[in-house]
């Protein structure tokens, strides 16, 4: 049956993923471990004004650094743009 990792793993990823250059946070973090194998979902915040390719690049990295320094089996990232200081979204 899958559950989610130890408290101390998924801090541990979520901090990977914050140091991540061009990350500016992070929200969604769901982690599945099956056996030995670990699964990742997470919803990264990148500025809302970068380029669709720009964004992929940070998203990639991110990816690779938690595959490089954790033992994850896949990084499923979802790109979410964060909001500029003192700016409020109009209703």
């Amino acid at each position: 049956m899958d559950r989610a990792v130890d408290e101390e793993m998924q801090q541990a990823i979520a901090d990977t993923l914050r140091s991540t250059p061009g990350v500016a946070g992070l929200h969604d973090l769901k982690t599945r471990k099956a056996g030995d194998l670990v699964l990742v979902d997470v919803h990264l915040e990148v500025a809302g004004e970068m380029s669709v390719a720009e964004g992929h690049q940070i998203a990639r990295h991110a990816r690779e650094r938690v595959l490089a320094q954790h033992p994850v089996l896949n990084v499923m990232v979802h790109l979410d743009p964060c909001e500029a200081q003192g700016l409020t979204k109009a209703v």
